[in-house]
């Protein structure tokens, strides 16, 4: 497929790749592919069955690698090699990614770094704040639901030192896996600048990076 927003890494269980930007898929033969359960998704990531007998049990593997629906139904065979991204980085300050589940944590830098970007990992919002007074970071990737310090308690800490401080101000944006209306609302009226909904798509990840470098 041409499309390089679909690339993934599928390797047999034990060979862990080195240096890999993109996210992985495990073949393993300790796995039964069973019903409408062909992979699992754990603190090690994606497994999927190496008994797999269609090409659809592959797409929904695929699919939750990257953080789409399991539904999604779009072709993944895509080549890159070690490294690459799929576009030229709009952003050149630091980002911060603020996220204590540990599979969300893997997928969105994976999803950064496939749009050629390194971001600095908090696991709770407390942390976040902390690294976020020493960081200098231009922009805060924010799960909603995080332990110690919440997502929008985070971004007011952030707001409140920024009007004390008369610092820059710090574009964040909401990852959460409520995808009402009324919940983007409240985020963007409580000092958030964008909003992101689980799973992440890629294109719409781009699409906040690029937002934020455009103003």
């Amino acid at each position: 497929h041409s499309d390089p927003k679909t690339a993934c890494l599928m390797v047999f269980e034990g060979d862990e790749p080195e240096g890999v930007s993109v996210p992985v898929i495990r073949l393993s033969h300790r796995l039964v592919s069973k019903g409408n359960k062909p992979f699992v998704v754990d603190e090690d990531g994606v497994r999927l069955a190496s008994d797999l007998v269609t090409s659809a049990e592959v797409r929904f593997a695929v699919a939750s690698a990257l953080g789409r629906p399991a539904g999604d139904m779009f072709e993944p065979i895509v080549t890159m090699e070690k490294g690459a991204s799929i576009e030229a980085p709009v952003i050149t300050g630091k980002l911060l990614v603020a996220e204590d589940h540990a599979i969300n944590q893997k997928v969105i830098l994976s999803q950064l770094a496939v749009l050629g970007y390194e971001a600095d990992l908090a696991k709770d919002g407390q942390e976040a704040y902390e690294m976020w007074k020493k960081g200098n970071y231009a922009l805060v990737l924010s799960d909603m639901y995080m332990p110690h310090m919440d997502g929008l308690a985070l971004t007011s800490a952030i707001r409140s030192d920024e009007a004390e401080k008369n610092l820059p101000r710090t574009y964040i944006v909401a990852v959460t896996a409520n995808a009402m209306k009324e919940e983007e609302e409240r985020c963007l009226a409580l000092g958030m600048d964008g909003y992101l909904s689980k799973p992440v798509q890629l294109d719409r990840l781009s699409a906040i990076l690029h937002e934020y470098a455009s103003e």
